[in-house]
């Protein structure tokens, strides 16, 4: 059987391309010219890849899978296919329709924040447990060179659940509703996000709580300190466990310390009182390996066995990932492109590095993002002692011109409120900024589209 991609350089179809290569599939793929992360991936599995859009790719093919990029369900091709009856699927309808069933155990990761360090952290352990698995993660890479997609065999397959509609403004219906018959789900976020898709925080909420109801039969593992999922699980039937500070948690976590290298903490984990330490900053990322603890306790593992599982995970790619140093200044990069992300990939580096003085180059994802959250940015962003911002970063299916917002009216707001704020407008501009600041100690780029590509430039 032959699998066609349509938009196949995208990190999660790349990623789907490759398991379903690995499970003995014929597979291959379209995108547009350009170099893209999955690039080095797809060709180390000599998965064909066409650089242009057209119905002569699609010879001797027996299903289509798309994405809502490339025009989603409008693309050529997947218009083409339908009209000559090839069965065509969505991304998540492929996954919920054809892969999840051939699972024992199905774990997914959902929630607005956390989900590709918390999937990640979940493959890495159960690796390290020897559990036959088939797992697709939200990243090229994880722990440098771990492979965010694998497959081992088939006891527990683990995927990350995304809330973001299938192919907007066309079809809005969230990608996750196709994920059904889950086993285990983690919630570590739930926050307000994808305004082009939800209209407020209220709609989104609902939304999870359909996902959830969905998947009657799941155990739910959520983070308790999170407000709307505290709010949320009040309704929910699901058989569930908490975690958190505090008496109410069913997981609650005791003494934290963080230091450059390793966050040491306790839990108490159903009549067991256990010291763990990971190789990660923050105390979202305590909340994230909490979360993954309670899981693979729930599989059966040893607590010992558990927290050497953790042992040596140092992240996914782009998440608050060490880039080296630019002379004095440590560099780090991170995908955080909402207000939530932001605070917490900042607290973390305070946490670890109190006593540095950190500069922010952010490049905001989306206008409507940027508009409809512009106030919790400002409160975000000022966090930083200096903040570099580079031009919105667009959606190929918003109109900007929609939207009355723009980096220079941020720093506006920024300096008006007393911080060091300045607008870059190139990459190499804002590299040329950042290596001139003389009283800096960290350097940290950050947002969802390509501020990466600054990095390109701190050794010019």
């Amino acid at each position: 059987m032959r699998i066609h991609f349509v938009g196949i350089k995208g990190v999660g179809m790349g990623n789907l391309a490759i398991f379903l290569k690995l499970m003995g599939e014929e597979v291959q793929g379209s995108d547009v010219k350009g170099k893209f992360p999955t690039d080095p991936l797809l060709a180390k599995y000599g998965i064909k890849v066409f650089e242009e859009f057209s119905k002569e790719n699609l010879r001797g093919v027996d299903k289509v899978i798309f994405t809502g990029a490339h025009q989603g369900v409008r693309n050529p091709e997947v218009v083409w296919a339908k009209k000559q009856g090839i069965p065509v699927f969505h991304f998540s309808e492929f996954i919920g329709r054809e892969v999840l069933p051939e699972f024992k155990i199905k774990v997914a990761v959902a929630g607005t924040h956390g989900k590709t360090t918390t999937s990640s952290l979940v493959v890495w352990s159960l690796l390290k447990l020897n559990k036959p698995l088939g797992y697709l993660v939200g990243a090229p890479f994880f722990n440098k060179t771990i492979e965010g997609v694998g497959f081992t065999g088939k006891e527990v397959f683990v995927l990350e659940a995304d809330e973001y509609a299938k192919s907007s403004p066309v079809d809005t219906t969230p990608k996750f509703f196709e994920y059904k018959n889950l086993d285990y789900i983690l919630l570590p976020t739930l926050d307000f996000d994808h305004p082009d898709v939800y209209k407020d925080e209220r709609a989104t909420i609902l939304a999870f709580e359909k996902f959830l109801t969905l998947n009657p039969n799941a155990i739910v593992i959520y983070n308790l300190e999170d407000p709307n999922l505290a709010e949320l699980m009040g309704r929910i039937k699901n058989k569930k466990f908490s975690y958190g500070r505090g008496d109410r948690a069913d997981v609650r976590i005791g003494g934290v310390e963080f230091s450059p290298k390793l966050t040491k903490f306790s839990l108490h984990l159903f009549g067991n009182r256990v010291s763990f330490e990971i190789e990660l900053f923050g105390y979202h990322n305590v909340l994230n390996s909490t979360a993954v603890i309670t899981l693979l306790y729930l599989l059966n593992n040893r607590l010992e066995e558990i927290g050497e599982a953790l042992k040596g995970f140092s992240g996914a790619d782009r998440r608050l990932e060490f880039k080296g140093r630019l002379k004095d200044k440590l560099v780090f990069d991170d995908y955080a492109h909402h207000p939530t992300e932001i605070k917490a990939t900042m607290d973390a580096l305070r946490k670890a590095f109190p006593e540095k003085k950190i500069l922010l180059i952010f490049q905001p994802h989306t206008f409507s993002r940027t508009f409809a959250l512009k106030e919790k940015f400002i409160l975000a962003l000022q966090e930083a002692d200096r903040i570099i911002l580079l031009p919105i970063f667009p959606s190929a299916r918003e109109k900007p011109q929609e939207f009355n917002i723009s980096s220079k009216q941020l720093v506006e707001m920024l300096v008006k409120k007393g911080k060091k704020a300045k607008l870059a407008n190139s990459f190499e501009e804002a590299a040329k900024i950042a290596k001139e600041s003389q009283d800096i100690d960290i350097i940290l780029t950050a947002g969802a589209g390509d501020v990466y590509k600054c990095l390109n430039y701190f050794n010019g």
